[in-house]
Parts: structure tokens; C-alpha cells; sequence
């Protein structure tokens, strides 16, 4: 079955227009971290990490803007629904740090090299382009992944260091 079910997972967070949808594939593979372990996740490790990678890069098809052709009943629910897509955008950010946390506890140190992958696409969320949530996201992510995955200290300890300092002199740190 598992053979069948995260390549089914990849697509769906890929080309799936819904982030409701890309929301609960994200919790069903964090779900399945937690509860199986790395049994239930290794042989597709490679997989689960290139989704979050679109995730994080926002290349997914549910964060790619829909067309801009708008009637004018688009043109009234336009405020509504940029709300409604921040907070879907928080949300999908959100469950994919939870894959990340969860990745990380159920491989321990064998996640240091994936880690080393997504690192960079989760700093750019701390830049002055992201709200203080994403930052506040991201920041706990790499801080659960350093608890379960003590091999990445050693290597991302100095730069994290620095990241903290720098984020806990911010007017809303």
C-alpha cells in the first residue's frame, strides 16, 4: 500500500488547486510519521522531502495565483478570499514544518542530509518579506529539528545562534 499511497500524496500536494486538500495530505503524512515511524516513511523519504521543497518554494499549484480573469462577482469576493488564502498559505506552512518536525523525530540523525536540503528554503521565511507567524514557524521548526536530530547542532548551531539574536531584538521578537 505504501507503495501506492505517497506517490498518490506527491500529487495531489503538487497539482491539487485546493489547499484545504494539500492541508490534510500534509497531516496525514505527518500522522504517519508519528504513529509509524521510519518504517512507514523511509523508502519514500525522497518524495515526502521534493513535496515539501514545492511547498516551501511556493510552487505548488495551490499557491500559484489563479487567473486573473475576473467577472465582476470575482472582482467583490476578491478581499475575502486573499484573507482566506493568507491564512491557508499560514496553514499549509504550518503542517509542512509539522512533516518537517515529524520527519526529523521519526529518523533522528539519518535526517541530517534532508535537512541540509530544506534548511534554506526555510530561512527565506525569516526574512522581512514574511510575517512574525511564518517567522515564528519556521524558527520553532528548526529548533525541533536540532532536538531530534542533534547532528544538524553541531553544523547549523552558530548560523541559528545568530538567527535568534537577530529575531529576539525585532520590535515584535
Amino acid at each position: 500500500m505504501k507503495e501506492y499511497l505517497f506517490p498518490h500524496f506527491q500529487e495531489v500536494i503538487i497539482a491539487d488547486e485546493d489547499k484545504e486538500v494539500v492541508e490534510k495530505v500534509l497531516e496525514c503524512i505527518r500522522d504517519i510519521a508519528e504513529e509509524f515511524g521510519p518504517s512507514g516513511i523511509e523508502a519514500h523519504i525522497n518524495l515526502i522531502m521534493a513535496s515539501v521543497d514545492q511547498l516551501l518554494d511556493k510552487a505548488a499549484r495551490c499557491q500559484i495565483g489563479r487567473d486573473s480573469g475576473t467577472d465582476s462577482e470575482d472582482s467583490a469576493n476578491n478581499e475575502e478570499s486573499d484573507g482566506e488564502d493568507m491564512d491557508h498559505d499560514e496553514i499549509v506552512l504550518g503542517n509542512s514544518t509539522d512533516v518537517l518536525n515529524a520527519v526529523a523525530k521519526a529518523l533522528g540523525n539519518d535526517f541530517l542530509p534532508h535537512f541540509t536540503t530544506i534548511a534554506p528554503r526555510l530561512v527565506k521565511y525569516l526574512s522581512d518579506d514574511y510575517g512574525k507567524s511564518d517567522k515564528t514557524m519556521v524558527i520553532g521548526c528548526l529548533s525541533e529539528v536540532m532536538a531530534s536530530c542533534p547532528a544538524a547542532i553541531d553544523q547549523y548551531f552558530d548560523h541559528f545562534f545568530k538567527v535568534l539574536i537577530e529575531h529576539s531584538t525585532t520590535t515584535d521578537g
